[in-house]
């Protein structure tokens, strides 16, 4: 649904949601207003839901499975506002919100974990690849640490936004703690961005972490199966991979070294 769309870069639990809220009251008015045509109503209210999204699901699934809770949250929605409709009591609606808190809360971020994350095989080595620089490029092998943190985002990706100061404290905890841990922000450019684009939004936030960036079609993304924003990857002293997952994982794990 187009009112719930721009959700999905700020945070796909709150579009999920947004989507369950309104459906669930699209769904309950309505049906109050066209009692004689229950069936059509539903099936009108699924069909306009589907029509745009499914045929994208279908083509591209591996690309858009990530947001999947968010299109299945109206059908919860519209499920809740037919049982409300029909059961008009106080328990049905507070049965609901708890549902609704569960789906939107617990259940959405672990299928995005799941497809964000739990998909890594053992044993990939990135040294081979390269990153780009300010001035120059850089090859992963020749980051001379026991650890090394990559933060990978994007500009669109307004979670990544949100987490940049969980970013630059783990970086200066780092920085006094752990000398044998880098740490660097990779930032991902689509379209005509520039590795000044990905400066800038740093500056924004005053964020002082280091930054370097790869092209949204580069390959080592493909190589370590990145779904979506923002995935932190920790290398070993090979630039072997030994973690992927999202930051508040990757500070416990980091915790153990």
């Amino acid at each position: 649904m187009l009112i719930c769309t721009p959700l999905r870069g700020w945070s796909f639990h709150y579009a999920t949601l947004t989507e369950i809220i309104v459906y669930f009251l699209l769904t309950f008015f309505l049906l109050k207003k066209n009692t004689q045509h229950i069936g059509l109503c539903l099936l009108g209210i699924i069909i306009g839901r589907y029509v745009l999204d499914l045929p994208v699901l279908l083509t591209d699934f591996n690309s858009t499975r990530i947001s999947l809770m968010v299109p299945i949250g109206s059908s919860l929605g519209t499920l809740l506002g037919f049982i409300y409709f029909k059961v008009k009591k106080w328990i049905t609606l507070a049965v609901s919100a708890i549902v609704v808190l569960v789906f939107s809360f617990v259940l959405e971020p672990q299928w995005r974990d799941y497809v964000t994350y739990d998909s890594l095989p053992e044993g990939l080595n990135v040294s081979p690849f390269k990153v780009e620089t300010e001035n120059d490029s850089l090859k992963m092998a020749s980051i001379n640490k026991k650890y090394v943190v990559l933060d990978f985002w994007s500009s669109s990706c307004g979670i990544c936004r949100r987490e940049f100061p969980l970013v630059q404290d783990l970086h200066e905890q780092i920085q006094k703690e752990k000398n044998e841990v880098f740490l660097t922000s990779v930032f991902v450019k689509y379209g005509d961005e520039q590795f000044a684009d990905g400066q800038k939004i740093l500056a924004d936030y005053n964020c002082t972490f280091p930054m370097v960036s790869v092209s949204g079609n580069d390959s080592i993304l493909k190589y370590l199966n990145i779904q979506g924003f923002p995935t932190v990857i920790i290398l070993d002293e090979n630039k072997e991979v030994i973690f992927k997952g999202s930051l508040e994982r990757a500070k416990k794990k980091l915790a153990t070294y």
